[in-house]
């Protein structure tokens, strides 16, 4: 019994140290206002249909991390950084559980940890889990489907014991973030099923009551919400939101720089891509699993880097595939020669030194009052966790080696939110900021936002009502008293206006708090 639950509690133990050290630590930001904002206004309005940011319907995307936050908002009995970010990282240990529960089914039991490892430790995995964003629920939902998906098909099911979770997830994915991650997941599906001549079984009954099932849970929400904001046109909305994200023109240095940038988000797992190109790797897997890696080997390539090559898309937009290509690369692990193990493991031990180094750096950064010492209990038990699993591992090197680049990424990681995070925190304001809005202003007085349409300032003010939006001063009722809106200094009809407040360090995203006269 204790063999069996070893790895679970050692993938557990993994992702704790990953996500959890400095969750809270970090002030709301950037796009995290506009997941939360709606998710506090759920819980005072009561509408679950409709999301809405600062009193005004919220178009641009659908509600699942609205109701995930708002849900762990009221089970948690708090509103912080905390409960907001605790959906994401849930999201996480879900995709770590799912590739490594699933990956026994076809992989040596260590092959499928390490699988696990390396989904949940790319570097841009880790900021977007860490994070209250979109991404995180949308990327384990596809890493879920994919990694059920695989596992099925290696091991000859079909119908609904192959589609029926990848069509769960696929669903609640649409409720996510709109339909990509079914393009992500059907541009590797199709070419394997074609490659092995399986291509029966997309019109297998199992795969379209799957696909119907897909649409019943989107349905499900979508037909109150058109019929509740069929007047605002929320289609339209959305369409236009697809519109500004494909097509922008970018230069060549921009577009380098995403792809650049979408590497990185893989490391340091993306550097074993190339083996799968090994003939020696190939002939070394069993005919069904070789199948695979051949059938789906270049859709990921074309698609990682068509992707990128879109004008207008981001470096994140790849993140749902990394679980697929962590499930690949540990396909081919076992197979790695012994002088990439041997270069490996002196990357390996230059790591562990960079690691100590970078701990003692860190902690002469912060200095030794602001270091937050019990996360560094995390990277002490990932030591601890390596001691005990090296024996193991006897005889299979590649495992070894790649459970201590996890191990020390993971704890290198771990440091940094420990020691490094706590001093950025004191270059930020807005917890202070919104402490002065709640100060400034009556708790029942309407507060306005001109000129910008959510700012993270907001999730800290504790007043009655929440902020309204007005668009422009034109657009401000008569009896309006309290704004919030960009700029440096007052000009123009705002002139007379009494400043009450400033934050916001950023030129770009300065804010005033402002008392028009009556």
């Amino acid at each position: 019994m204790t063999k069996r639950l070893f790895p679970w509690a050692a993938l557990l133990l993994f992702w704790a140290a990953l996500y959890l050290p400095g969750l809270g630590d970090l002030e709301i930001k950037g796009e995290e206002a506009r997941r939360a904002l709606p998710a506090v206004e759920m819980l005072q309005t009561g509408d679950w249909v409709v999301p809405h940011l600062n009193g005004t319907p919220y178009l641009r995307k659908p509600p699942l991390i609205n109701w995930a936050i708002a849900a762990s908002l009221r089970v948690t009995g708090m509103e912080n950084e905390w409960s907001v970010r605790l959906p994401s990282v849930l999201a996480m240990l879900a995709l770590g559980i799912a590739v490594f529960g699933t990956g026994v089914r076809w992989l040596p039991r260590p092959v499928a940890w390490v699988a696990a490892a390396a989904a949940l430790s790319g570097l841009g995995l880790w900021e977007k889990g860490r994070l209250a964003e979109i991404e995180a629920i949308y990327v384990a939902l596809t890493g879920i489907a994919f990694a059920w998906w695989l596992a099925a098909w290696v091991n000859r099911k079909r119908g609904f014991a192959l589609w029926l979770v990848p069509a769960l997830c696929m669903g609640l994915g649409l409720l996510t973030k709109g339909p990509t991650h079914m393009l992500l997941f059907y541009a590797v599906v199709i070419p394997v099923l074609f490659y092995a001549g399986e291509q029966r079984e997309l019109w297998s009954a199992g795969h379209l009551c799957g696909l119907a099932l897909a649409g019943l849970l989107f349905a499900a929400w979508a037909v109150p919400y058109f019929h509740a904001t069929a007047a605002l046109h929320a289609d339209a909305v959305w369409a236009s939101e697809m519109k500004q994200r494909v097509g922008v023109h970018e230069g060549a240095l921009s577009i380098a720089a995403d792809f650049l940038n979408a590497l990185a988000n893989g490391l340091p797992w993306i550097l074993l891509a190339p083996l799968w190109w090994s003939r020696r790797v190939l002939d070394g897997l069993e005919p069904r699993r070789r199948t695979l890696l051949c059938a789906a080997r270049w859709p990921l390539a074309i698609g990682f880097i068509g992707l990128v090559l879109i004008p207008g898309m981001v470096a994140r937009y790849t993140l749902p595939f990394y679980p697929a290509i962590a499930l690949l690369l540990a396909l081919v692990l076992p197979s790695v020669g012994t002088g990439i193990q041997k270069t490996w493991g002196w990357l390996n031990t230059a790591l562990a030194l960079l690691l100590a180094a970078g701990a003692v750096g860190a902690v002469v950064y912060a200095g030794p009052a602001l270091v937050e010492w019990h996360d560094f209990l995390a990277a002490l038990l990932l030591a601890a966790l390596a001691a005990c699993a090296w024996p193991r591992l006897k005889g299979e090197k590649p495992v070894q080696l790649a459970l201590g680049t996890a191990l020390a990424y993971a704890a290198g990681l771990a440091i940094f939110a420990a020691a490094v995070q706590p001093k950025v925190r004191q270059m930020v304001d807005l917890r202070q900021a919104g402490a002065q809005v709640t100060a400034a202003i009556p708790a029942d007085a309407p507060l306005y936002l001109v000129g910008a349409t959510c700012s993270p300032v907001l999730f800290y003010t504790n007043l009655v009502h929440p902020c309204i939006y007005a668009g422009s001063l034109k657009h401000l009722p008569p009896d309006a008293r309290y704004i919030i809106t960009p700029g440096k200094k007052l000009t123009g009809p705002l002139a007379a206006a009494r400043l009450l407040a400033r934050f916001g360090t950023d030129k770009d995203t300065q804010m005033l708090l402002l008392e028009i006269p009556r």
